[in-house]
């Protein structure tokens, strides 16, 4: 009698294949094995066993070739996350296996990790820190639960988190604590090494290859207490004797992945402590406002707010001042902006200056003709970086040299409009030319290690100002920071996406809560046109107030946290067929949705904003739903049925955090 099993093969489809295997071959569910597909071989792993008479007796199926024994076997946990990630996200099972896992290296060596000193921490928790961690230690650590602490920034999470690790610890189970960037780790790292007795662990993709496959092979061994910090990719890692998730700064849209698999890795965070059977704590000064709305109304989710700053420090006060006209000397920062960095300088002081934007300017442009330089390969304008004397795309590696004649008309008078990081270092350094200033971006800082040298020198006095981006946004603890400057947030409001004004409320949050940790008085000054409503919650520090507001215009519209949404992408190097192909999809998710009577609302199909990326023009559909099930139903159907022309790709995202 012949046994056959179903195999999640590494490649980019949804089926699963089956193959022949031997009785005496001892294949496990949750085996990775070498499997022929066509004229290749592909990696696999088996997810099921079945008989006889459950294949077509027609097909003559081929055979495993064996075991890969140099990969590690999933366990029962393991894959149910996997194929729970693969079905809610519609991804293909092996593609997103085998994405997941670290690449093998034959050389098994032990991998990198801190050991913690287990000092006492110095300072008493506050009252409000003691009633949330007392109520936490009441909580049956042994089950599955939620929890989200809701603190202002400053307000002590961290020491929270730090007790309730060393809890688990002690009871010998190990704790993975997830970050939404890799520039987080190191301040991470300090900070429990000192107070945590155990070994400590980092995951991120800088790390080498053979750290993290090391690393991977020994979480999923060790029997002793660990605490694992990650950012989203370490979610899929199989620490053993699991014991507490946590994940800090859950609104943050970095746990999205935008490629491959569409995950949040909170969310899965959340569906990996649902099957591990403990707890996972959501922490955030400026929650996302479904995970709000979910703990608020939800009776079995425990939610914590913690309103003031730990040590008696103050939030800052937020001034709001107009942005200069483009003529002015010091711009795009008002000259009341510097009159009072200067003052902060005199003082030893420190400041800070936020725009999320690379570069020197947005884009060059011809004030004769009005040609401005654009990318061939996607439909954006080329920033320009005065550093290297570029003009670079941001969706793709195109670039060429800087240019002081327009090449349609001749003219030498171009202009530089819009500004980006490298524009406000310089006006700055003009500014105050004995004054040491640095930048915080991924275009100055090419690795972890020159975020962290760069973050040192910070705190510890040696620069006087820096220039960041969203880096520089969140969970860094700066003591002297007087004075923040926040620049350019205009723009993220003049777009086409419902959440626009949560994400800019929780960027500017964000940004200010890096002044006056410390108990010193300092200053926001938030550069805009607008004064609304958004803009006097910020001034005002009042979240409650901007989510009325914005829960009110979300149920009036049917959006989320009232309703599910998930995107349809088609791209194709030809914008005909996939303006075609998209349109098919419309009639046939139309036709399949009203045979059906279901409650599934469709927009689009439309080009994208960017339109064209990379050579792909992409198209999209949205639908949107109050029924998550039926979505599933209809994408489903979609998946299975639907004849994808040549030239043509689509994928699917599920909770799109950001419009396409």
């Amino acid at each position: 009698m012949n046994t056959f099993c179903q195999v999640a093969v590494n490649y980019p489809k949804h089926q699963l294949l089956t193959y022949k295997v031997d009785l005496e071959d001892k294949f496990e569910v949750g085996n990775l094995v070498e499997v022929p597909l066509g004229k290749r071989n592909e990696l696999g792993c088996i997810v099921d066993f079945v008989g006889e008479s459950d294949v077509d007796p027609e097909i003559k199926y081929k055979k495993i070739h064996g075991l890969e024994k140099q990969f590690f076997s999933l366990n029962e946990n393991e894959l149910k996350l996997y194929r729970w990630v693969a079905k809610y996200y519609f991804s293909p099972l092996g593609k997103l296996i085998f994405d997941a896992l670290p690449p093998y290296l034959k050389r098994v060596k032990e991998p990198t990790f801190t050991q913690g000193e287990g000092k006492s921490f110095p300072l008493d928790l506050n009252e409000d820190q003691q009633a949330i961690l007392d109520s936490l230690f009441e909580k049956n650590f042994e089950t599955f639960s939620q929890s989200l602490i809701h603190g202002v920034t400053g307000s002590g999470k961290s020491i929270i988190f730090l007790e309730l690790i060393k809890k688990v610890i002690k009871e010998g189970k190990s704790v993975q604590f997830l970050v939404p960037e890799i520039n987080l780790t190191p301040q991470f790292v300090a900070f429990f090494s000192e107070f945590l007795d155990c070994k400590i662990f980092v995951y991120h993709s800088s790390i080498k290859n053979s750290d993290r496959f090391n690393l991977w092979r020994k979480v999923k061994e060790l029997d002793e207490p660990i605490f694992v910090i990650g950012v989203r990719s370490s979610v899929f890692l199989p620490i053993n004797n699991l014991g507490l998730v946590i994940v800090d700064e859950e609104h943050d849209g970095s746990f999205k992945q935008e490629d491959r698999c569409h995950f949040n890795a909170r969310d899965v965070a959340i569906k990996k402590a649902q099957i591990e059977n403990i707890p996972i704590i959501l922490a955030s000064a400026t929650p996302s406002v479904e995970s709000y709305y979910r703990f608020k109304h939800n009776k079995n989710l425990s939610y914590y707010v913690l309103k003031k700053r730990f040590n008696n420090s103050q939030l800052p006060v937020v001034e709001v001042v107009n942005n200069p006209i483009d003529e002015a000397e010091s711009w795009p920062i008002s000259d009341s902006v510097l009159s009072q960095l200067e003052i902060v300088l005199r003082e030893k002081g420190q400041a800070i200056f936020f725009v999320n934007k690379l570069g020197f300017s947005k884009y060059i442009q011809c004030p004769n003709c009005g040609f401005t330089f654009e990318c061939p390969n996607c439909s954006v304008s080329l920033t320009y970086f005065s550093g290297r004397k570029t003009m670079e795309c941001h969706s793709c590696d195109y670039k060429i040299p800087e240019r002081n004649e327009c090449p349609s008309c001749g003219c030498l008078d171009l202009k530089r409009s819009g500004y980006g990081t490298e524009k406000i270092f310089e006006v700055l350094q003009k500014k105050f030319p004995t004054i040491n200033i640095e930048r915080f971006d991924r275009d100055d800082l090419k690795n972890i290690s020159e975020v962290e040298k760069r973050i040192e020198d910070f705190g510890k006095g040696k620069i006087d100002i820096l220039v960041g981006t969203q880096m520089i946004s969140k969970g860094h603890n700066f003591k002297n920071v007087k004075l923040i400057g926040i620049l350019g947030v205009d723009g993220r409001l003049n777009t086409p996406d419902f959440r626009a004004q949560e994400k800019v409320y929780q960027l500017v949050t964000q940004v200010l809560g890096r002044a006056g940790r410390f108990g010193e008085k300092s200053v926001v000054y938030l550069q805009t046109q607008f004064r609304n409503e958004l803009i006097n919650c910020i001034q005002n520090h009042e979240f409650d107030k901007f989510y009325e507001n914005e829960i009110l215009v979300r149920e009036t519209l049917g959006y989320p946290p009232f309703s599910k949404l998930a995107y349809l992408v088609m791209s194709s190097r030809f914008r005909t067929r996939v303006e075609t192909f998209s349109q098919k999809v419309k009639n046939k998710l139309e036709a399949t949705i009203r045979k059906a009577n279901l409650g599934i609302e469709i927009l689009g199909p439309r080009s994208a904003l960017v339109e064209k990326r990379k050579n792909q023009y992409l198209y999209f559909i949205q639908l949107k739903t109050d029924n998550f099930n039926q979505l599933l139903q209809v994408l489903d159907s979609f998946n299975e049925q639907m004849s994808v022309p040549s030239g043509v790709q689509y994928f699917i995202d599920v909770d799109p955090l950001n419009i396409v």
